[in-house]
């Protein structure tokens, strides 16, 4: 059982066997002044730190219950507050896929216009040298632009496609030619 004070950075404070009995006793520590005068004022004091932050909430927050409204794709929360009290919160469910992190569209942009013309080396060369990172702040490689390229369906370059259009459009040309010299010496 621990006894090391539970906001240490305040001065006199409920320590947690004190916590654990059950101790009704009134405490007037600073921190206790603090929390009651302005919440967030004490939150974003520069000397509270996370782990008193983390505590704080333990000490506000009995549980945290979340389920899943099929119906209209939305996550319930449902906040049980140590007075007794309940909050409800609804949030947006993200699809699957979803997230944050996303490629600007200047950068997509860039990339479309670009795609057909230059192979994916040069155009995350451009990127880079343009400073956009990838969607998770990454610089950019020639996979990276490939990915991107597939995902939104976006054509590359083709001058290393063997079967490309230009290829397949000039194929009768070309075969007039000879491939291998047949000279001897």
């Amino acid at each position: 059982m621990t006894t090391a004070p539970l906001m240490p950075s305040y001065g006199t404070s409920l320590t947690g066997a004190d916590a654990i009995k059950g101790d009704t006793r009134s405490y007037t520590s600073p921190w206790d002044m603090t929390l009651a005068q302005d919440l967030e004022a004490a939150w974003t004091a520069p000397a509270t730190s996370m782990r008193d932050k983390q505590r704080l909430i333990r000490t506000l927050i009995e549980d945290i219950v979340a389920d899943i409204d099929d119906d209209t794709g939305e996550i319930v929360l449902v906040v049980h507050w140590k007075g007794g009290r309940h909050t409800e919160l609804w949030v947006k469910k993200p699809k699957s896929g979803e997230h944050n992190a996303r490629t600007s569209e200047e950068a997509l942009g860039l990339i479309r216009e670009m795609a057909g013309r230059w192979p994916d080396e040069s155009i995350a060369a451009c990127l880079n040298r343009m400073g956009m990172p990838t969607g998770q702040g990454k610089t950019w490689n020639a996979k990276r632009v490939s990915s991107i390229r597939r995902v939104n369906d976006i054509h590359g370059y083709l001058s290393a496609d063997k079967d490309g259009p230009c290829r397949a459009k000039h194929h009768d040309q070309l075969s007039m030619f000879p491939t291998t010299y047949e000279g001897g010496a």
